[in-house]
């Protein structure tokens, strides 16, 4: 299986965040371009720690309080099994995020 990297997986993740309005009030890397660089620059180096730290292929994953699921299909789509957990008004979108991200790989690891 390829592995997408965290960068790769951002230019996705920036294509979903142009089509679905919903995410933005939360991501908000899209609201003001002088802080762009700076919230992609965090997003960018919690994805890579977490690539960095998994090194078993396959592994199974809790995501407890996943929230949008975005670290859950950041690891899905590494090959990984991932279980998200959430609770919050987030679930109400993780559908329309499945069959967004279904497009760049196989989600069937995905439960949430």
């Amino acid at each position: 299986m390829q592995k997408i990297s965290p960068e790769a997986f951002f230019e996705i993740f920036l294509k979903e965040l142009a089509e679905n309005k919903n995410l933005q009030y939360y991501y908000r890397f899209l609201e003001d371009p002088k802080r762009f660089e700076f919230r992609k620059s965090y997003f960018l180096k919690r994805l890579n720690f977490i690539y960095n730290q998994i090194d078993k292929p396959n592994s199974l994953i809790w995501d407890c309080g996943c929230g949008f699921a975005t670290t859950a299909f950041f690891l899905t789509l590494n090959g990984h099994k991932v279980i998200g957990s959430t609770i919050e008004h987030y679930f109400d979108e993780i559908q329309k995020r499945i069959h967004f991200y279904k497009q760049y790989g196989d989600l069937s690891k995905l439960e949430i």
